[in-house]
């Protein structure tokens, strides 16, 4: 089964805590932000995965300074959001202002309201957590 965050929530994962197939994640991010930061070691492996649900109101910055999710060489990507959304364009402008130029941060930025990551770092998108196959046998 895979775990789905949901509204106002985060979850941080190791690698060993997302089983062979399984998925960690989030749906619904219209006009929430999700964001999934996948952090590598040396030798590129995933180790952990940071997954949050970011709703109007809450302070994304503070939350991934807290969690220590944006290392060098990280992995982030930012999806869902409404454009045109005050709280939606202030939830990104806050993420985005927390990834400097040059420090080693990859950001991506996807239209998609639910976006899935495996143990190898490979992201899925699924409208919902019953759409993600595995929840489906």
């Amino acid at each position: 089964m895979t775990t789905g965050i949901t509204r106002g929530q985060g979850g941080i994962f190791t690698r060993a805590a997302i089983a062979p197939g399984q998925k960690v994640g989030t749906t619904g991010a219209d006009p929430c932000v999700g964001v999934i930061v996948v952090q590598r070691n040396a030798a590129g492996v995933p180790t952990k995965f940071f997954v949050y649900h970011f709703q109007a109101g809450d302070k994304p910055a503070a939350t991934l300074a807290r969690d220590g999710a944006l290392k060098s060489g990280a992995q982030v990507t930012i999806f869902g959001g409404s454009n045109g959304d005050p709280s939606s364009n202030n939830l990104y402008k806050n993420i985005i202002d927390q990834c400097p130029v040059g420090g080693g941060i990859n950001v991506k930025i996807s239209p998609k309201c639910g976006l899935w990551v495996d143990r190898d770092g490979k992201l899925f998108m699924f409208p919902s957590e019953a759409a993600v196959p595995e929840n489906n046998p």
